[in-house]
């Protein structure tokens, strides 16, 4: 349950994003930073989205593969587990990411 809730919440946020992205379009006052800005944003939720759904795939695959032994799914999780605690680790928050972004882009319209 939890996941479709995540999953709902995903698109959500895409939803708003490509909304908002299509009102700046639309109100000729905008400047082109702020466009650029919401588009950046919207390319951003529809990749973590695309990303987050190939990953839950590919999991369960993984751990529910009925050709191997339930010890080797186990030993598959315990490893599936301690990647995500790295991935974590070396990860940043998505708000930076975008700003990093949208400061390139903004450079080399420039």
């Amino acid at each position: 349950m939890r996941s479709q809730g995540h999953i709902l919440s995903q698109k959500m946020k895409i939803a708003s994003s490509v909304y908002k992205t299509y009102q700046k379009a639309q109100e000729k006052e905008q400047s082109q930073k702020e466009l650029v800005d919401s588009f950046v944003e919207t390319a951003w939720n529809l990749t973590e989205y695309d990303i987050e759904r190939t990953l839950r795939k590919a999991c369960l695959k993984v751990l529910k593969d009925r050709s191997v032994s339930k010890q080797v799914r186990r030993v598959r999780a315990d490893k599936l587990l301690k990647l995500g605690h790295l991935f974590q680790s070396k990860g940043e928050k998505a708000a930076n990411g975008i700003q990093e972004i949208q400061q390139k882009l903004t450079k080399s319209q420039q």
